[in-house]
């Protein structure tokens, strides 16, 4: 896997954490916050991207030493994982989406990003990266890989999206307001609903 190979990776693994940056950018956010999300949502990406890598080795060297395994269907046990990480994220998505329609009627501005605390944006940075895992998990058996080339670019192009969306949601935001919090909450609730209809 080459350089443009690993921008492609990255741009594909971005897009939901694209999509949930611009949603938390219609809420009113300093820039410190704004490369602090950013940042959590890359290297998220890239840790579950590497031990994507990494647990397809040890997989392949357990089967190895032990043959009984071979038929141990790892694809379900990391689907039931996927399902329920899809899920948790999907309820702080919409725990997200309610606090900013509530800001939106009741004029409450900056506290949408803090609503769930440091768990709960940790728990959504995860939940968004779980396909970083599968992916991981299937370029883990190429031989030509440079683990950290790919981890690098594809982790750098997922920062640079996340920058991008939470940017452009805080542009939007200082043009329209506090009434761009409700059309965020709409968008936050949406992508739950989407992230659920996708995965199960």
């Amino acid at each position: 896997m080459g350089f443009f190979q690993a921008i492609s990776l990255g741009l594909a693994l971005g897009a939901d954490s694209f999509s949930i940056s611009l949603s938390i950018g219609l809420n009113k956010i300093g820039w410190r916050r704004i490369i602090k999300l950013s940042l959590l949502f890359s290297l998220m990406q890239v840790v579950l991207l590497v031990g994507g890598v990494y647990s397809s080795e040890i997989l392949l060297f357990i089967v190895n030493c032990f043959p009984k395994l071979a038929g141990l269907q790892i694809e379900v046990v990391q689907s039931v994982a996927e399902k329920i990480m899809t899920f948790l994220g999907a309820a702080i998505l919409v725990c997200l989406g309610i606090n900013m329609i509530k800001g939106y009627f009741f004029k409450e501005e900056g506290r949408v990003v803090t609503y769930s605390g440091r768990f709960g944006l940790f728990l959504l940075a995860f939940s968004v990266s779980v396909d970083a895992l599968t992916a991981g998990f299937g370029i883990g058996i190429l031989n030509d890989l440079n683990i950290v080339l790919v981890s690098s670019v594809a982790g750098f192009v997922i920062w640079l999206m996340a920058f991008v969306g939470l940017s452009m949601g805080q542009q939007i935001y200082r043009f329209v307001g506090y009434k761009a919090q409700l059309a965020g909450g709409v968008l936050l609730m949406y992508l739950a609903v989407f992230f659920l209809w996708k995965t199960f």
